[in-house]
């Protein structure tokens, strides 16, 4: 009867297994016999050995495991175990002798295993650690140290050289060895990768930007089917392999081999855990088959119980247990992701299922259990629950008052199951909760938004328009600018295919307001006179408020003062005859601004007027805002030192409330001061965490206009070449916006 070998060795024959160690046997031996005595006494590539030291070692260990398969064919004990002091005196001998003496060694010991009858290959013999094995596993141990060995030697013997059976056999035993005490079995790094699959393949030329590397992904085991692809068909060339991986759109298929299996190594994880008595473990078979009918970037407990039907406590526990099986990976506390690889298994899995089972009513996530279940795309189960939680968001974020009244009120087109599905959620705590809520799920967000653009079904397609025109403050104020045009525009294609003028109309406004973050006047002005023209035709006069301030503020800034006036007094009436204190402050800053222009000290008449608005009414943005436009009056006045005063005032006012475009215009304002001050260490300090915080969001204007700040304190430094660049920087980000001062004061610098 034939062992049971482990996995790397299945299908193999003892007799196959025994002749793999005498092959590997005689290799060593005549490498021995080949060294000179000032060969023995070489180092080898162990530290602090020689070379007679490692053969010696070997005798020492082939003997101890012919005594081990003496003890398997008698069950009786043959006398003493050899000394391990002869080692040391072994690793003396002339050149000569010592390889006699290993020669014999090793004889001995593939001797005795071609010799042990069947039935004593089963017999359990102790390791000298303590713990017991079967006597066929003397043959694997003995393969390990004659080949591992061997490569300690450092004569040219190289992993490429290794048995494949051997290869297989011994990672699997490693990566067994490795999960049994609870080394993370995360993917290998770039580096890494490469090392493993030119050790495995025997070819030189894999490095870590290989295709092959980012095609595996790092799996080790995936690395381990490349590499044996690349063992057994010579002529098969690394590039050829990443090719057919590339261009099948189905790795799983190409990643097996033999016995290696990707897709059977998956299979087993996730059948032995939907087959378990465990609750966590068949919930996290559940778990792994919705991860692969909602595409995500990835994936919390709140979301996959909706997904489910389970509560969130069972979800984040079932989670874990995905972890602990190496089938997810926790990226942060509480958010979970998946190697490629599993990603794509975990697809097969929701596609073979006849049915996907979800909560298709509106049900809390702690009653998630109760829920009745039915056929709904996944897509849907997210999109309902991200536009829910959004609409809790922005209650958490955006002062009350009508904007926030006039956004939250329903479209035409939105679902009347919405509301129940808000009111199964918990409120946020505070502005801050919701703004983490958010960042940590906004990059899910705009995935799902974009896949669904286009979708066919109007039920995602109405609570893609919920979800958009309810996230969007938040988005806008955190600055995120990438995804704003990717919500802004997927809303505006929704409500067109929705006949929704209502959410278009949000739409367009919100699009707008993208433009004007980037510095494109025209192109928000365009848009806002879009946007007032439906809600004119709507006839909400909250929006055509807003409209109306919007339009002055962007007129103001492409030099259009007149026309800007009359549409800041409209939004200005408009204000007072909706009693909208908060509106009615924001026009006053705008007038401000308008009136810096030509009579700064008026300007500041006008902000303090907000400014005691936003205090009547505890409005933060709009104190912080008001602040900002003091400094920037102060400024205009010749007056840094007051100006430094109101823009550290307005920092201090905004505090971890969210409003990225006052925050940036506020830092800018306060590096300006600085500088004029003579405060060039502090400026310079300023304006490398604003340029750091505009990088993150890839903020390409308001990096340009602290580009501009941080060329001209480099040059007060004395430091003209970077100077130069980082004015050629900011050239690059504003060219192609409406910030024509700057600009100019930038071409004008260059060409000196």
């Amino acid at each position: 009867m034939s062992p049971g070998f482990p996995s790397g060795t299945v299908g193999a024959r003892l007799d196959d297994v025994i002749e793999d160690v005498v092959r590997s046997a005689d290799r060593l031996a005549a490498a021995a016999a080949g060294l000179s005595e000032a060969g023995v006494r070489a180092p080898s590539g162990l530290p602090e050995w020689t070379r007679g030291q490692v053969l010696a070692h070997v005798a020492y260990s082939a003997d101890a495991y012919t005594w081990l398969l003496k003890l398997a064919r008698t069950g009786r004990e043959p006398g003493p175990r050899a000394d391990p002091a002869r080692v040391a005196r072994d690793a003396v001998l002339p050149a000569e002798p010592l390889a006699e003496r290993l020669r014999a060694s090793l004889g001995g010991f593939t001797d005795g295993a071609r010799a042990l009858p069947a039935p004593a290959w089963e017999r359990l013999v102790p390791a000298l650690a303590g713990w017991r094995h079967p006597a066929w596993y003397l043959l694997l141990r003995g393969l390990r140290e004659l080949e591992t060995h061997h490569l300690d030697l450092g004569v040219g013997y190289g992993t490429e050289r290794w048995p494949h059976r051997y290869v297989r056999w011994a990672l699997d035993d490693t990566l067994t060895t490795l999960g049994a005490r609870r080394f993370p079995l995360t993917p290998l790094t770039g580096e890494d990768s490469a090392t493993l699959l030119r050790a495995l393949s025997g070819r030189p030329g894999l490095d870590a930007g290989h295709a092959l590397v980012e095609l595996t992904g790092g799996l080790p085991l995936a690395l381990r089917v490349v590499a044996a692809r690349l063992v057994a068909r010579r002529a098969l060339t690394p590039d050829v392999l990443a090719g057919q991986l590339a261009a099948t759109g189905g790795r799983l298929r190409q990643l097996e081999y033999d016995d290696l299996s990707v897709r059977r190594s998956l299979a087993v994880a996730h059948d032995a855990l939907a087959a378990a008595d465990r609750e966590a473990d068949r919930d996290a078979a559940l778990v792994l088959r919705r991860v692969g009918a909602l595409d995500l970037p990835t994936y919390g407990a709140p979301l996959l119980a909706r997904l489910t039907g389970i509560d969130a406590r069972r979800a984040e526990a079932a989670l874990d247990r995905l972890v602990d099986v190496a089938l997810l990976e926790e990226t942060a506390y509480g958010r979970y992701t998946p190697h490629d690889l599993v990603r794509e298994f975990a697809r097969e899995l929701a596609e073979a299922e006849a049915q996907f089972g979800t909560t298709a009513d509106p049900c809390p996530v702690d009653r998630a259990a109760t829920c009745p279940r039915n056929d709904v795309h996944p897509d849907l189960v997210a999109l309902r629950w991200y536009a829910a939680v959004a609409e809790r968001a922005l209650v958490a974020i955006v002062e009350p008052g009508l904007d926030l009244d006039d956004r939250l009120r329903p479209t035409p087109a939105q679902p009347p199951e919405h509301a129940a599905d808000v009111a199964g959620l918990r409120s946020f705590e505070s502005a801050g909760q919701a703004f983490a809520w958010g960042e940590t799920e906004l990059e899910n967000v705009v995935a799902l938004v974009a896949r669904n653009a286009d979708a066919e079904d109007p039920r995602r397609l109405a609570h893609l328009s919920v979800l958009t025109r309810l996230l969007f403050p938040y988005v806008q104020r955190s600055g995120r600018v990438a995804e704003m045009e990717v919500l802004g525009r997927a809303a505006l294609g929704a409500a067109g295919r929705l006949d929704d003028e209502e959410a278009r109309a949000y739409a367009l406004g919100d699009l707008a307001g993208l433009h004007f973050l980037t510095g494109r006047h025209k192109d928000a002005l365009a848009l806002t006179d879009r946007c007032l023209e439906s809600w004119r035709r709507l006839g909400v006069a909250g929006r055509i408020r807003r409209c109306l301030n919007n339009r002055g503020l962007l007129l103001e800034g492409l030099g259009r003062f007149a026309e800007s006036e009359e549409a800041l007094r409209q939004s200005l009436s408009y204000a007072r005859l909706l009693n909208d204190p908060v509106g009615e402050a924001v026009t006053h800053s705008h007038l401000g601004n308008l009136y810096e222009h030509t009579d700064p000290r008026a300007a500041i008449e006008q902000h303090r007027r907000s400014l005691a608005i936003g205090e009547t009414v505890g409005a933060v943005i709009v104190r912080h805002s008001a602040h900002c436009n003091i400094g920037y009056a102060h400024l205009t006045l010749g007056e840094p030192a007051a100006a430094a005063r109101h823009f550290e005032q307005s920092l201090s006012i905004l505090g971890g409330h969210g409003d990225w475009h006052g925050e940036s215009q506020t830092r800018l304002g306060l590096v300006r001061a600085l500088r004029e001050l003579g405060e060039g260490e502090r400026a310079y300090i300023e304006c490398g965490e604003l340029l750091r915080r505009a990088d993150a969001r890839a903020d390409r204007y308001t990096g340009g206009l602290a580009r501009h700040q941080h060329g001209l304190l480099l040059h007060a430094q004395g430091r003209h070449p970077e100077a130069r660049t980082a004015w050629h920087t900011a050239l690059a980000a504003l060219t192609g916006t409406d910030e024509q001062s700057v600009l100019t004061e930038l071409r004008q610098l260059l060409s000196e």
